[in-house]
């Protein structure tokens, strides 16, 4: 037989009442996902490269590597903009990103000829703030 005293049972529900306030403030679990702790979301390596397509049509590459370890109820996330200057037309590209290394290339074909675009790359830790972000602008070759 097991037998709860009073005190054993206060102190049960004290040490439960603390540790769902840490969880609930990000405190527990992860470590990153309620805190400012930038370092468990980064981008390792970042490029864009000016180029042809399959078709020899202008394009540019994006290539990026990013770690991640941070987790909360939601895990880290990466959004990236290519932004052509000339018309300042913006798209977005956006990931939720798995737990460890992350790489990714991806060719924009078939892009317009002498054209300058902007493409940044964003990290974002579990709970919406910016981890890390690069930016590059890269000229398309004539066609």
């Amino acid at each position: 037989m097991f037998r709860f005293g009073f005190g054993a049972l206060i102190l049960a529900l004290a040490t439960l009442a603390f540790g769902s306030t840490a969880m609930a403030s990000g405190g527990g679990g992860g470590g990153g996902g309620g805190g400012n702790n930038a370092s468990c979301a980064q981008i390792l390596s970042f490029s864009v490269t000016p180029g042809h397509d399959a078709a020899d049509r202008p394009a540019f590459t994006t290539s990026y590597s990013v770690t991640t370890s941070c987790f909360d109820e939601r895990p880290a996330s990466i959004a990236i903009d290519s932004r052509n200057n000339a018309t300042g037309f913006t798209t977005r590209a956006f990931s939720v990103l798995s737990p460890g290394v992350s790489t990714y290339s991806s060719t924009a074909a078939n892009a317009t000829p002498n054209t300058s675009f902007t493409i940044t790359v964003t990290v974002y830790l579990p709970n919406g703030k910016v981890a890390d972000t690069r930016t590059a602008t890269v000229t398309t070759p004539a066609a």
